[in-house]
């Protein structure tokens, strides 16, 4: 493994640039419609202990958003918080009194809630820069670093009041620390890799995918292993056992529930009334349902918070409405199951997608790479899951 423990002047420097531009954007671009939403959910977590509002992601970033305001003489209206239709989204409502209540100051409180969220968008380059270093050697780390800090989409989103960027930030972290536990087993190792799993949970519900793909990941590199070095003692002291795989999970799963001081946590899954055609088994049911509240699955107790569970049915219930969307001169009811690879292959820059063709077919010559297949399947699974599940 390349040494680049010690961050270099020159990658530092690059983190020190994209933090201002971070900075700079934050402050004069005005803000989204979902951000008002965002930064009153985040309030309603700290001053209330509420997690109903903007459930369909978890709360880590808006509570890191929101924690600013609250040493300053920000106002919210609690008025309609408390909405009866199982169907309203009480965020936008709230929201957008938010506005109403503090005028022109609400843009000096979008701005410092933006601005809290720097620091953890600064944590993806730093992981791109040891890993692409701990991979192919530091210029190669500098390079990683350098495409993370001035991507277009990481500069718009890494400056705004949403999830998406501190998501794939933290994303990255998780996915280093589970690298790093699959090539030096240990219960040091696997305590980072379950505490960054847990991290990366609570700031969008599309990383529950990790509680399937980790599994399977760390079945596919012990497998690979043992076929290359089977029957030795080193291989066996080195594959990563199976107890320390099962901490990673209840770790990440604990994090969870304690990142919503366990609201809910634990609740029979026949107790719940969602809205979801998927999980109500009816269209629209005026007070929720449950397709699921007569099996004997529904006697079993969720491992998870009740509000995550639930953000995941109204997150299912938006996607089964089929809105209008547009691609290309078309509109349409629904979607296009190709919509993100376009959309990828459109908004990327034509250098970055170059360089992602020539790393296809170049081959290293200098004799310091050290990345596997296996290296590389850890590291592009997740981004190969995620496409495939949001394109579904």
């Amino acid at each position: 493994m390349h040494r680049t423990r010690r961050l270099p002047v020159a990658a530092l420097g690059v983190l020190c640039v994209h933090g201002a531009l971070l900075a700079w954007t934050s402050a004069v671009c005005s803000p989204n419609v979902d951000e008002p939403g965002h930064l009153v959910s985040g309030l309603s977590h700290l001053q209330l202990g509420r997690f109903d509002m903007y459930r369909v992601n978890p709360p880590l970033v808006r509570i890191v958003a929101a924690l600013p305001l609250m040493f300053t003489g920000a106002r919210t209206d609690w008025s309609n918080i408390h909405l009866a239709t199982p169907y309203a989204r009480a965020e936008f409502f709230v929201g957008a009194r938010f506005l109403k209540e503090n005028g022109l100051a609400s843009f000096g409180y979008l701005r410092l809630a933006r601005w809290a969220l720097i620091p953890l968008c600064l944590v993806g380059g730093w992981v791109c820069y040891r890993w692409a270093g701990d991979l192919y050697g530091r210029p190669a780390g500098l390079f990683a670093v350098v495409l993370y800090s001035f991507c277009p989409n990481t500069l718009a989103w890494g400056a705004s009041l949403n999830p998406d960027a501190v998501s794939a930030s933290l994303g990255l972290l998780a996915g280093y620390r589970f690298w790093h536990w699959l090539r030096q087993p240990g219960w040091a190792t696997a305590l980072a890799a379950g505490l960054a799993m847990g991290l990366a949970e609570l700031t969008k519900t599309t990383w529950v995918v990790l509680f399937a793909l980790w599994p399977a990941l760390w079945l596919a590199w012990r497998l690979r292993h043992r076929s290359q070095f089977s029957g030795s003692a080193t291989s066996r002291e080195s594959e990563p056992r199976a107890t320390q795989m099962v901490g990673i999970v209840v770790i990440g799963i604990y994090l969870i529930n304690l990142g919503y001081v366990f609201d809910g946590s634990f609740k029979p899954l026949k107790e719940y009334r969602f809205i979801s055609r998927t999980l109500s088994g009816k269209e629209r049911p005026p007070e929720g349902d449950n397709r699921l509240a007569h099996s004997w699955i529904g006697w079993l107790p969720v491992p998870f918070p009740e509000n995550y569970v639930r953000g995941i049915d109204v997150q299912k219930f938006d996607f089964e409405q089929k809105d209008w969307s547009y691609l290309r001169g078309e509109q349409r009811k629904g979607g296009w199951w190709h919509y993100y690879l376009y959309c990828l292959l459109v908004k990327t820059p034509i250098g970055t997608l170059g360089i992602m063709v020539l790393a296809l077919f170049v081959k290293d010559t200098s004799g310091r790479a050290c990345a596997t297949l296996m290296d590389r399947l850890v590291l592009l699974a997740p981004a190969v899951v995620v496409l495939t599940l949001v394109s579904s």
